[in-house]
């Protein structure tokens, strides 16, 4: 082989390189939001000088900097006249409000409760919002119906297209 033939031949492989093999277009892929702090089965309480104020506990959790997301959580808080306790599949805690997603319960110890898919609590104007449908229960009464807007502080509830059972108290006969 001549060297003619030699530098043709590479020509010809380099051509062939740069017209049959394209580059290959890599997508590079922006790191997300990192979590500052990721926990696995804990519990978080909240205390004050006299008591217990609140309880966060879930399976597993993640602290950004501008909010808490976590799975199975439960939420207890004391900080009010009555103690409530809030279950659901998902949470997403930010500037005070709490979104709750997946088999939300909404207990509180004077017998209030309620279930939704979907509950938005505001827990500086304690209020709670079930996005969609609802049932609940206080005492033997029990109420289903949409949107539900419940005022934990002072126990009015409003929602849409409700169906229930209220139990009226008795009057004493004149």
């Amino acid at each position: 082989m001549t060297a003619t033939r030699f530098y043709l031949f590479i020509m010809l492989l380099l051509a062939g390189i740069y017209v049959f093999f394209k580059p290959m277009n890599i997508a590079q892929q922006q790191p997300g939001e990192i979590a500052q702090l990721e926990l696995n089965d804990f519990t978080v309480k909240e205390f004050d000088t006299e008591h217990l104020k609140t309880v966060l506990s879930g399976s597993f959790g993640k602290r950004f900097t501008d909010r808490y997301e976590v799975e199975d959580i439960n939420f207890t808080d004391a900080t009010r006249e009555h103690k409530q306790n809030i279950t659901a599949k998902s949470g997403l805690y930010k500037s005070g409000i709490v979104t709750l997603k997946g088999a939300v319960l909404f207990k509180r110890d004077d017998g209030v409760v309620f279930s939704s898919e979907h509950i938005v609590y505001d827990h500086n104007s304690t209020i709670a919002r079930a996005i969609g449908p609802f049932k609940l229960r206080r005492g033997l009464e029990s109420f289903s119906g949409v949107d539900l807007v419940y005022n934990n502080t002072n126990g009015n509830i409003a929602a849409k297209a409700i169906n229930g059972i209220y139990i009226l108290k008795s009057r004493e006969p004149i």
